[in-house]
């Protein structure tokens, strides 16, 4: 494997681009949180849980990493929630005016239910999951509680805010003239 910025390193760990900072894991974050509110709030039915789920346990992840980048750390490439909060716990991660077991509780469970990508394919493992509007209210403390040292890792590193391009692609429309005739 390559050591060349943007390449992986090793099947183990894999360091993050030198250009993406804690804020820009922490908007990746909020907008997996904003997708799995927005399901919530306008399609509240059993049907979706799992994609709803899957939508708050990847923001947690990312907001995770973001606070362990904004004290400088490296983010592994690692998906285990529980390792990741004992990392960021390790650097003093509280939510502000939340019983600390609330973010101990919500990633226990949501890891737990996660255990061979349940939440992202069916398999006949049971599970227990955290009340939908309790995940949603600590997901979004835990994202304001890592929104400051986000930003003061932006001021501290002088970095510059991140741009990212992105390109959407209609269908081509064929042209009549061009047409295969059966």
């Amino acid at each position: 494997m390559s050591n060349q910025p943007g390449r992986q390193a090793s099947k183990k760990t894999m360091q993050t681009l030198p250009d993406v900072t804690a804020l820009g894991w922490l908007n990746s974050a909020r907008r997996f949180a904003a997708a799995a509110n927005h399901l919530v709030d306008d399609h509240p039915d059993e049907f979706l849980e799992d994609a709803i789920y899957f939508l708050y346990s990847h923001a947690l992840e990312l907001a995770l990493k973001a606070f362990l980048l904004s004290h400088n750390r490296p983010i592994k490439k690692v998906h285990d929630l529980v390792k990741l909060y004992r990392d960021c716990r390790s650097l003093r991660l509280v939510l502000n005016g939340r019983d600390p077991l609330d973010l101990v509780n919500i990633t226990s469970l949501l890891e737990k239910a996660n255990e061979n990508q349940g939440l992202r394919y069916f398999n006949m493992k049971s599970s227990w999951l955290p009340d939908l509007a309790w995940t949603r209210a600590v997901i979004e403390d835990l994202l304001a509680a890592v929104e400051p040292f986000a930003k003061a890792a932006r001021k501290h590193q002088n970095q510059s805010l991140a741009v990212k391009l992105r390109v959407k692609v209609q269908k081509p429309v064929p042209d009549p003239a061009k047409a295969v005739k059966p």
